[in-house]
């Protein structure tokens, strides 16, 4: 090789926009975009018999046409991959810079690859729980492990079968069976009803609360969590609007979890209007197997009054209902020194 020579490739391998097509070309062979011949010193494409590249020598600085630098695939017109070590030796001889191999150039790529889907997996699970909580009346404490159940072995059994109402959850279209905390055998399929009722303040709404962050958090499902008046109080207000009002009523009725909060609160009795409406809400949940949470402090001897036949009768016509009492103090007694409601007991 002439002294012309070695200073013509010196000054080609000085160029910093040479190495930047060099690592180009690299990207591009991992993408598989590379050509697959390359012109002999002919100017003809030539190829060997297992498809590898033809190395084309640099030795004069000239290819059948010069490499276009704005072009990242040009370098692939005058260098081969079997050429690159010979290549990143020259460079990093002639600038003191090394260009990385194709290896490392490989790993650095499928460790950004999949930082990059990590991260934008992230971003939609955070987007998208984000949206789900939106429709949630629900506080950020009401989590299981915020549950104390007072070292009392009937709360814990109700806290146990949440838990596995959680993990049945998605198998329902299975049938399969499952055990509620009394270990009786039922076949869990689509349209559950869970209720929950009991005295004010024993943690009704907080284990509902847990149930849905839970389902939402691990398993992304549509979640609405809103009390009874929320609820009835919107679908006065767009009555007079009948698309609003239906894609509202047709939310209710499809979500994956319906959970009602506060229904006959107080053990008051509901409106005519009230009692149609959450009959027609429950009973087209049922058909639709969609699963429901119902709240209560009325118990399910005081809950007929209180709703009216036709409401009760869509409450009975889930597939299974599982009606559990709630037990134990009120704790929000403590949070306001000794004041206890009249007549309210020690439990």
């Amino acid at each position: 090789m002439s002294d012309g020579n070695n200073d013509h490739n010196h000054a080609v391998m000085s160029d910093p926009e040479l190495r930047k097509d060099a690592e180009s070309f690299l990207r591009q062979i991992l993408l598989g975009k590379s050509a697959r011949t390359l012109p002999d010193r002919s100017g003809n494409g030539a190829a060997s018999e297992d498809g590898s590249f033809v190395k084309e020598s640099i030795d004069s600085g000239t290819s059948a046409g010069s490499p276009d630098r704005k072009d990242p695939e040009s370098i692939s017109r005058v260098f081969s991959p079997d050429g690159f070590d010979d290549l990143a030796a020259r460079v990093e001889q002639a600038t003191g810079k090394k260009i990385r191999s194709y290896q490392e150039i490989q790993d650095d790529y499928q460790k950004h690859l999949k930082e990059d889907i990590t991260r934008m997996e992230n971003e939609r699970y955070r987007k998208k729980l984000e949206s789900l909580m939106q429709n949630c009346e629900i506080s950020d404490y009401w989590q299981f492990e915020n549950i104390n159940d007072d070292g009392n072995p009937e709360y814990s059994k109700v806290i146990e079968f949440c838990h596995n109402w959680i993990q049945d959850f998605r198998k329902a279209e299975a049938g399969l069976v499952i055990k509620d905390p009394q270990g009786l055998k039922y076949r869990f399929t689509p349209g559950t009803l869970l209720w929950l009722y009991g005295n004010f303040g024993v943690g009704k709404s907080m284990l509902a609360g847990a149930i849905a962050h839970k389902l939402m958090q691990e398993y992304l499902v549509q979640v609405e969590f809103r009390q009874w008046h929320t609820i009835y109080t919107r679908m006065q207000m767009l009555r007079d609007n009948e698309k609003e009002y239906y894609n509202y009523l047709e939310m209710l009725q499809t979500v994956d979890l319906l959970v009602i909060d506060e229904i006959a609160v107080d053990n008051n009795k509901l409106s005519e209007a009230q009692m149609r409406d959450l009959g027609m809400i429950l009973r087209s949940r049922k058909n639709n197997g969609k699963n429901t949470i119902i709240i209560s402090n009325a118990t399910p001897a005081d809950m007929p009054r209180l709703v009216g036949d036709f409401c009760y009768e869509s409450i009975k016509n889930y597939s299974l209902i599982f009606p559990y009492e709630v037990p134990g103090r009120n704790r929000r007694i403590n949070s306001l020194g000794s004041y206890k409601p009249e007549g309210w007991g020690n439990n």
